[in-house]
This record gives structure tokens, C-alpha cells and sequence, in this order.
């Protein structure tokens, strides 16, 4: 869960490790009005919007990464990480 808006938001997290580097990335699906989690779940979103609202959906959707080293201890690092969205969340919603 990730706190987007003052919202949380369900998002995938993964941790890549390799030899002694850590690498925290959480990724998202984003749409004009909502965030996903699940790729597919967002595609029958688009669709039913597209169906009942006949919006285009070529411009409604992003796929959304954002990652971090982890310098110090993971707990640390995630509240930079998170604190980076939050900062970026207008420049995300300037894509609509």
C-alpha cells in the first residue's frame, strides 16, 4: 500500500537484489481517475468507460515506475521513495 492523495493505494511493490545492491520499485497503473494495481483489472475499467462514457483510451492510462536505491535501511528509503510520489503527483496528473 502506497499513500497517494492521502489515500492508500494499493500498488505493486518489488525489492531487486543483486550481489549486495537493493533496489525498492513500486509500480502502478494509472488512469485520469483511478490507480491499479492489476494491468487487467485497469483494461475492463477502460472498457466499461469506454462502452458507457465513450471516452478514447488511448489517452487515458499510464503505466507508472518509480524506484530507489537502498542506501541506508529500507524503511528509511521507502518514506524517501514515498515522499518523492507525493512531490511528483502533479506532474503525473498534468499527463490528462
Amino acid at each position: 500500500m502506497l499513500e497517494i492523495d492521502d489515500k492508500k493505494r494499493e500498488v505493486n511493490r518489488l525489492l531487486l537484489e543483486k550481489e549486495k545492491e537493493q533496489i525498492l520499485v513500486y509500480y502502478w497503473f494509472q488512469t485520469k481517475n483511478d490507480i491499479f494495481a492489476d494491468l487487467y483489472k485497469m483494461k475492463l475499467r477502460l472498457l466499461y468507460r469506454k462502452l458507457t462514457e465513450g471516452r478514447a483510451t488511448q489517452v487515458d492510462n499510464a503505466f507508472i515506475r518509480v524506484s530507489t536505491p537502498i542506501l541506508s535501511d529500507l524503511q528509511h528509503d521507502k518514506l524517501r521513495l514515498e515522499e518523492f510520489v507525493n512531490s511528483s503527483k502533479s506532474a503525473i496528473k498534468m499527463l490528462y
